[in-house]
């Protein structure tokens, strides 16, 4: 798997020193600086689709090996929206972070992490500018509770208990003109379901945006 891995990883090194090259090179022209924003986000979207291959992959052999720690969520996944926001442009998401204190999970952090990322990604790719992102993290007492509500396209009814099966696609051709294999809501789904949670999407209709809703049980007290 560790050759796998380096053979993968070598498009997202490779961007990355290009659009560095780039961004150093013609440091100061309007155009080069336009240049240098496509390749960062063909190399956000590059990275993510490697890591969800991957991880998928993984899941598929039974050999995700996850590392359980209790974690402030609060902190945390102020910390991933805000990279998240960072690597894809600063300010792109529109994001409004809504987190209650105190709220505490046993997960692995990397692979919500991930989750979180795939679903920031979708609001990115699937909203018109100016984009709005809406995080809330919340407790019911058992669960830890996030949602994430973009301003993107929206899914239909008919297509609501899809969305986490491998491989679909929401929306139209011209929807699926964006760059996706259909593998990251299927991951999140996966990797949500091995922190015995559960996840669920959620939209008034086609154009008016989605919820997608993220529960995992609380650290013992």
């Amino acid at each position: 798997m560790r050759i796998h891995v380096k053979a993968w990883g070598s498009p997202g090194r490779a961007a990355g020193y290009a659009s560095k090259y780039v961004g150093k090179t013609f440091e100061g022209a309007e155009g080069a600086a336009k240049i240098q924003k496509l390749m960062d986000g063909d190399l956000v979207r590059l990275t993510e689709l490697v890591g969800n291959l991957l991880e998928v992959a993984r899941a598929d052999a039974g050999s995700l090996d996850l590392k359980f720690e209790s974690t402030e969520l609060a902190p945390w996944l102020r910390e991933v929206a805000e990279s998240m926001d960072h690597r894809l442009g600063a300010g792109s998401l529109g994001l409004d972070l809504q987190l209650g204190i105190g709220i505490h999970a046993d997960m692995d952090r990397k692979a919500m992490g991930q989750v979180i990322d795939n679903l920031l990604s979708n609001a990115y790719k699937y909203a018109p500018e100016p984009r709005s992102t809406l995080i809330t993290l919340d407790s019911d007492g058992e669960y830890a509770i996030i949602t994430v509500t973009d301003s993107g396209n929206g899914i239909s009814p008919r297509e609501l208990p899809r969305v986490f099966q491998r491989f679909y696609r929401v929306g139209d051709e011209m929807t699926r003109q964006v760059p996706g294999t259909g593998l990251g809501l299927f991951l999140c789904w996966e990797i949500v379901t091995l922190h015995q949670g559960q996840i669920k999407a959620s939209s008034p209709g086609p154009g008016l945006g989605a919820t997608f809703t993220v529960r995992i049980p609380l650290s013992p007290r």
